[in-house]
């Protein structure tokens, strides 16, 4: 509990000047990567950004159409070197979409979610699962029989999701029957926390 309230507290110290910072990193390390094929060395940064800490970078055409999005869950490396990585990863590696090509950049935003750590959630049925998760604040991860799946915690938000269809959704994101899905003893459930900063 005590790590839990140390992440949540490590998220909230990052400001929005350090938010602005790390979307145009974002940027940056995809656009020089597209350019010279390597990783952007990490800059010098304040401490709050060397922390470990999970991060996601989405980028979307100006239009608001989604272009790529991948993160790293879970807090095992600094944040810096995290939104470096997954930059390039949303650009070029998201299975989904075909790779971000230089002349489009100009046509992207790019959005840095900033994790806590993902947190189990304990319960003993599937209603009161649900009854755990709060939306518009909680992002989901879901594991079971070597599938997983993640959703980030605006997402039930943009799609209008209540929670249910927000759970039927990620189970089917991981490619696991929802019956499975609501099998506790077979599937494990974790929620974070994200804080979104925009270019």
């Amino acid at each position: 509990m005590l790590e839990a309230k140390e992440e949540s507290r490590r998220s909230k110290s990052i400001s929005k000047k350090d938010g602005n910072f790390l979307t145009k990193l974002a940027r940056d390390s995809l656009e020089y990567y597209l350019k010279t094929g390597e990783k952007l060395r990490s800059p010098k940064v304040p401490p709050q950004l060397k922390e470990k800490s999970g991060v996601f970078v989405t980028i979307s055409t100006k239009q608001g159409d989604l272009r790529g999005c991948t993160g790293i869950p879970n807090p095992v490396e600094p944040l810096v070197k995290g939104v470096i990585d997954s930059a390039i990863d949303a650009g070029i590696n998201d299975s989904r979409f075909r790779p971000v090509k230089s002349r489009e950049l100009g046509n992207l935003n790019f959005e840095v979610t900033v994790l806590t750590k993902p947190e189990p959630i304990t319960s003993k049925s599937y209603p009161e699962l649900l009854e755990k998760i709060h939306l518009g604040k909680d992002g989901l991860m879901i594991k079971s029989d070597g599938h997983s799946g993640l959703f980030l915690p605006q997402v039930p938000e943009e799609f209008g999701w209540n929670k249910e269809q927000y759970y039927t959704e990620l189970c089917e994101k991981a490619g696991i029957p929802l019956k499975q899905g609501e099998d506790l003893q077979r599937t494990k459930v974790f929620k974070f926390q994200g804080k979104i900063f925009e270019e």
